[in-house]
C-alpha cells in the first residue's frame, strides 16, 4: 500500500511540476533543471596516486564530448601537463576539451564549483555560495575514532586548501564572464535538484547543520 501510495505521490508531483505555469521577468536569473539544453560541462582533475577514477573520467569525456563542450579544472599547470599525457593514453586529445587552471581540490566539483544561472536576456550568471567542505570532520572523526587531536591537526593543515577550493565558484563566473551573485550560505550544488520552473528540492541536513537559523 505503502508503494502505491508513493508511486501516486510522485506522479502527481511531476504532473503539478510539468503543467505549473511559472512566471519570471526576462531579466530574472533562474537555475535550469539538468535535462535542459547545455552549453558546456564541467569536470575537475585532481592527482590520484591509485589512478582508479581516470579511466571513468576518460569514458565520460569521450560520451559527451561530441554533444556538448567540456570543460576541465585543474589545480596547477604541472597537473594539466600530466592529465594531457593520460588522456592521450585513452585516446582523447586536447582538441576535445578546454584547460583553467584554478587552484583548489578537484574531485566532486559539482559541490564546490559554481551554480550557473541563465535568464531570458541570455544572460549567464552564478550564485556563488560559501564553502565548508561539509562532512569532511566526519569522516575524520570515524577515520581517527574519534580521536579529536588527530581531527584538528589535519583539518587545520587542510585550512589554505579548503579556503582555495571554496573560491573555484567565483574562478569559474570570472572565467565565463558571468554575474557573481554572492551570498553567506553555505550551500553545494550537489544538495540542489531543480525543475527549471519554479521547484527546488534541498537536503535538509547540508542546509540546515550549516545555517543555524
Amino acid at each position: 500500500m505503502k508503494k502505491i501510495l508513493a508511486i501516486i505521490f510522485i506522479t502527481a508531483l511531476l504532473y503539478a511540476c510539468k503543467n505549473k505555469t511559472y512566471q519570471r521577468s526576462a531579466e530574472t536569473f533562474y537555475m535550469p533543471a539538468e535535462w535542459e539544453p547545455h552549453d558546456a560541462i564541467w569536470m575537475g582533475w585532481e592527482k590520484d596516486t591509485t589512478l582508479v577514477y581516470y579511466p571513468l573520467v576518460a569514458d565520460i569525456i569521450k560520451s559527451i564530448a561530441p554533444h556538448v563542450r567540456v570543460k576541465i579544472a585543474f589545480d596547477s599547470d604541472s597537473l594539466m601537463q600530466t592529465a594531457k599525457l593520460r588522456l592521450l593514453q585513452y585516446g582523447i586529445d586536447s582538441t576535445m576539451y578546454t584547460t583553467f587552471i584554478m587552484p583548489g581540490d578537484r574531485y566532486w566539483i559539482r559541490d564546490h564549483g559554481a551554480t550557473f544561472l541563465v535568464n531570458a536576456e541570455g544572460k549567464l550568471a552564478v550564485a556563488d555560495f560559501a564553502f565548508n567542505n561539509y562532512g569532511y570532520p566526519g569522516y575524520l572523526k570515524d577515520k581517527y575514532e574519534g580521536n579529536m587531536d588527530s581531527v584538528n591537526f589535519y583539518l587545520d593543515k587542510r585550512k589554505t586548501r579548503m579556503a582555495k577550493t571554496a573560491g573555484v565558484d567565483s574562478l569559474m563566473a570570472a572565467s565565463e564572464g558571468a554575474v557573481r551573485l554572492t551570498t553567506s550560505i553555505i550551500h553545494e550544488g550537489g544538495a540542489t535538484e531543480v525543475n527549471g520552473a519554479g521547484t527546488l528540492i534541498l537536503c535538509e541536513a547540508t542546509v540546515f547543520q550549516r545555517n543555524p537559523g
